[in-house]
């Protein structure tokens, strides 16, 4: 079987995972906390979207289409990043629920839209890294919440994902370039 067809059927099967466990127990809405969805169509809409004009590296709102004055005055080391939302109200109510109150299923309910946005920056992906989380921090919740977000975006692109691909031990050539500890 193909590689793709293996993602594709990977990415559907995790889905109905989800969809049955929200069918035997009915998820409350990470933003507002109202029974029936994990992210319900009131917070997606209360989200404060960040929504060009958009600095092209760190995604600041910009008031014409370039670069923001930071990146101007000093490159930094990263090509691109991107947030889709800004941390605030329900999206910030999602995301402490997915950190502090173990909620796993915000992880895949939030990617949803971060898959979106991806997608409208035509970047070449070829794979997915979580942020790691420091050793302690890791003991301290159980599981790395920015994983939880990055295995379904690798899914649902079709993406190799790599749990560990920032360790120096690992076969990404960019291993190392963060310090989890």
């Amino acid at each position: 079987m193909p590689v793709s067809v293996r993602r594709q059927l990977a990415y559907s099967l995790y889905q109905w995972f989800w969809t049955g466990l929200d069918w035997l127990y009915p998820p409350r809405c990470g933003g507002c906390d109202q029974q029936g969805s994990r992210w319900c169509t009131v917070c997606q809409r209360e989200t404060n979207l960040m929504l060009p004009p958009i600095c092209r590296i760190c995604g600041r709102g910009l008031m014409s289409r370039d670069l923001c004055h930071a990146c101007s005055a000093t490159r930094p080391a990263f090509n691109a990043i991107r947030s889709w939302g800004a941390y605030s109200g329900p999206l910030q109510n999602a995301i402490r629920r997915l950190k502090y109150r173990r909620d796993i299923a915000m992880g895949e309910a939030l990617s949803r839209p971060m898959v979106a946005c991806l997608g409208e920056q035509g970047w070449q992906v070829d794979l997915v890294v979580p942020v790691p989380l420091g050793v302690a921090r890791q003991a301290e919740r159980g599981y790395n919440q920015a994983a939880l977000l990055a295995k379904p975006i690798a899914l649902a692109c079709h993406l190799e994902y790599n749990p560990r691909g920032s360790e120096k031990n690992s076969r990404n050539p960019l291993a190392g370039w963060f310090d989890a500890r």
